[in-house]
């Protein structure tokens, strides 16, 4: 559902799935919203237009993560299915939004960014700005949700990062 700020009054959105919104971000003046279906839609906000970006992501969770205005990441994470969930055994895949080609390009690198992602909000900073000795670098991603991770993204040089990487905080 939608408030028009001309007409305030609540509209349903047509063409987003009935799932639940799992993220919403705005990012250069559009709305992007990941829903539980797996699907990432960007919505412009005058039109009320809907499009789907492919492909849609085939992860169970997915955060939306804004750069600055520059950039919009999408983190994937999987945990495997075991009988206990173990969240030292989750991985990581980090995909750019192209604007251009409406689609989702795997980045093997953060660079010098770190990523805090969690119930109330997913930012992201240079870690640069953070003093010496704080414990955070860059290339990084902090889930601030209970329990609290650390994982440092593609240490292993390729493009997925492995158990090993995740390091606890």
């Amino acid at each position: 559902m939608v408030l028009t700020s001309a007409e305030m009054k609540w509209k349903r959105l047509e063409n987003v799935p009935y799932a639940i919104c799992s993220d919403l971000v705005t990012f250069r003046g559009r709305f992007y919203a990941s829903f539980l279906s797996r699907n990432t839609f960007l919505i412009d906000p005058y039109s009320l237009e809907v499009t789907l970006l492919m492909p849609s992501p085939q992860k169970p969770l997915n955060y939306l993560v804004a750069f600055g205005n520059d950039e919009l990441f999408l983190v994937e994470v999987t945990i495997p299915n075991f009988d206990v969930i173990d969240f030292s055994r989750f991985t990581c895949i980090v995909s750019r939004l192209d604007e251009e080609g409406g689609k989702w390009v795997e980045v093997t690198d953060l660079g010098n960014r770190v990523f805090f992602i969690g119930h109330f909000g997913n930012v992201s900073c240079s870690a640069k700005e953070f003093p010496d000795g704080c414990g955070l670098s860059g290339n990084s991603i902090l889930f601030t949700n209970e329990p609290i991770y650390a994982y440092k993204y593609g240490v292993n040089t390729s493009p997925r990062a492995t158990p090993q990487d995740l390091q606890h905080s």
